[in-house]
């Protein structure tokens, strides 16, 4: 298994040096970990820097891994298992590592609260790049069309959320 720092360099080449993920090895555990880190993660951050509902987390949750399963169906066509693999355990670090960012970065929007757009644009604009390295990676394509496909996927669910908490709103509210 690598240490932390290792994957940690691994990260950083992936996200900001178009790296490719094959510098993290593939390990179950490290995926099952990634998985549960990132769901803890996210429900901290909803909870509190972005101030939701315990329902609004649960759709949130719900949607963002169900919609990258969907997208990693959609990319088996596409890619060889091998590469599928090493990109979906890259995806899961980098969530991770994103929302355990815009958790650290509670503080500073407790003290400045107009900087929550700005931070959330900025983390959410890393973790963008680096998911779109992973799917070029994957599918062996352009980097624009990656990058297209990853932004379509997190528009698709944005908008999804959006749709369910205005029709959850309408029923509870």
């Amino acid at each position: 298994m690598q240490s932390p720092a290792s994957i940690s360099r691994a990260l950083y080449r992936i996200v900001f040096r178009r790296g490719s993920p094959q510098r993290i090895h593939y390990d179950n555990r490290l995926l099952i970990w990634s998985l549960i880190a990132c769901a803890i993660f996210t429900l901290a951050t909803l909870r509190y820097l972005y101030q939701c509902s315990y329902i609004e987390i649960g759709l949130l949750l719900f949607l963002g891994l169900s919609g990258l399963y969907l997208a990693v169906a959609l990319l088996t066509r596409r890619a060889p298992r091998q590469r599928l693999r090493l990109a979906l355990q890259s995806v899961l670090i980098i969530l991770t590592a994103a929302q355990l960012l815009l958790l650290l970065a509670t503080p500073i929007v407790a003290l400045l609260p107009d900087s929550l757009v700005p931070v959330t644009v900025i983390v959410g604009l890393i973790a963008i790049n680096g998911i779109g390295n992973c799917v070029q990676f994957a599918q062996s394509s352009s980097r624009s069309r990656a990058l297209l496909q990853t932004l379509a996927l997190v528009v698709a669910i944005a908008v999804l959320f959006s749709i369910l908490r205005n029709l959850l709103q309408t029923v509870f509210g």
